[in-house]
């Protein structure tokens, strides 16, 4: 550990580019941060990834044809692709003034708006937040300006590729604001090419303001020794709706943390999530809502499908402080295990400071209902279809209300290839 924490810091002081003085002053106290916390948050966490000899982002050769089989809208909607961390112009499509990626190379004017925002969510909580905020690159930046809606999806798609069994460190980063009464749907996905052995340490900060809805998707579905550790951090405001649609499907290790902020009345906040795992692979789900004021709602959904040897941990926290009466919200876990030897651990927790409000919150752990099943076998359906139809029953609840059909079909054959059968009843 000593060692690539060294070789980490020593990587800080290498990157000498010409920031901004508040970024060059926010970076080197993240390293300062970093140095202090890391071992906490890696004992606190339980993740031993950073014992292993990790390089940095590094340039690579990839080709359109390596690329677009893993863009969902190749050519109608605006994207921004990133390669090993570093901004591809090649490949991105922006489309849209407001759609586009900070560096050292930003004019000064646009960093006057920026400063206000970047950063201030994330702070630097823990080890791997301060990291991602000392060494990341280019950031994708998404400014949707007052009333306006977006028509297409707009696309963040992270790639890593590099040597064969080679150990790196990618540290992505997005800043996402949307401006009163906007609107806007943003799909963001990470995948690998090649064999080699990604760890992507990715923070992304949301701003919604008044009257604003951000439907945000993201999509895990990568090879399996790639590891993600992805923090979110939202700020609503005002009557702002803001959905989180979190997909895991593969990799190694994946860690989802989100958080987020009511600092409004009537602000709403949707978390939904569906894992369907297959092999030594731990999905571990952490989720904090924070009611401060009045009339705010919230519902959080998650459902797990585990099999083999996979794990799963569900982790929710809601907070509801003093000043926030007539909060609703709800949430639940469910969890269905195909095997023995898998297992999932659920921890859903309410803190609650206020009167007046209604909060619920559940968690179920169990099998197939075998009723069902023979219900489907004595109507001629193979077992292995019946299994099948009972999981897309299961997960159905998130996917419903999914608003994009292209995206919702794209799920619909991951899911299907999960389960190695193909069910011909979507749309």
């Amino acid at each position: 550990m000593i060692d690539i924490k060294k070789k980490i810091i020593s990587s800080y002081f290498k990157k000498k580019r010409p920031w901004h003085e508040y970024f060059q002053t926010l970076r080197f106290s993240a390293i300062k941060t970093f140095k202090k916390k890391v071992l906490t948050t890696i004992d606190e966490w339980n993740i031993p990834l950073l014992n292993r000899d990790y390089m940095f982002s590094h340039k690579t050769s990839i080709e359109w044809k390596d690329i677009q089989p893993h863009l969902l809208y190749p050519t109608d909607s605006s994207r921004l692709v990133f390669v090993n961390g570093v901004y591809s112009a090649r490949f991105s499509q922006p489309q849209d003034k407001n759609i586009s990626v900070f560096s050292h190379g930003l004019s000064p004017e646009k960093y006057v708006y920026i400063i206000a925002f970047y950063a201030k969510l994330s702070s630097s909580q823990d080890g791997f937040n301060a990291m991602n905020t000392a060494l990341a690159q280019d950031v994708a930046y998404i400014h949707i300006p007052d009333g306006l809606r977006v028509e297409h999806p707009i696309q963040i798609v992270y790639f890593s590729s590099g040597v064969d069994s080679h150990y790196t460190l990618l540290f992505p980063r997005n800043l996402v604001i949307l401006g009163k009464g906007s609107y806007a749907e943003i799909i963001e996905k990470h995948y690998t090419l090649g064999s080699y052995i990604p760890l992507s340490n990715s923070v992304t900060e949301i701003y919604t303001d008044a009257h604003s809805h951000l439907e945000y998707f993201k999509i895990q579905n990568d090879i399996s020794k790639s590891s993600l550790i992805d923090q979110t951090f939202i700020y609503q405001k005002f009557k702002s709706k803001c959905s989180i649609s979190t997909f895991s499907f593969g990799g190694k290790l994946v860690r989802n943390n989100l958080h987020i902020y009511q600092r409004d009345s009537k602000g709403c906040s949707k978390l939904n999530g569906i894992s369907i795992l297959h092999g030594e692979i731990l999905v571990d789900h952490h989720t904090v809502i924070e009611h401060a004021y009045p009339n705010g709602k919230s519902h959080e959904i998650y459902k797990g499908i585990f099999d083999d040897k996979a794990k799963g941990v569900f982790n929710g926290k809601i907070i509801v402080r003093k000043e926030a009466k007539k909060t609703d919200a709800f949430q639940r876990n469910n969890n269905i295990l195909l095997s023995r030897k898998t297992s999932v651990k659920t921890k859903p927790h309410l803190e609650i400071f206020a009167d007046d409000v209604r909060c619920t919150h559940g968690c179920t752990i169990g099998q197939f209902n075998e009723q069902a099943l023979f219900y489907f076998r004595s109507r001629g359906i193979s077992e292995k279809e019946a299994r099948a139809q009972l999981m897309f029953a299961f997960v159905q609840e998130v996917l419903e209300h999914i608003p994009i059909p292209k995206l919702k079909k794209h799920l619909y054959e991951i899911i299907s290839k999960k389960m190695n059968v193909y069910l011909n009843f979507y749309l």
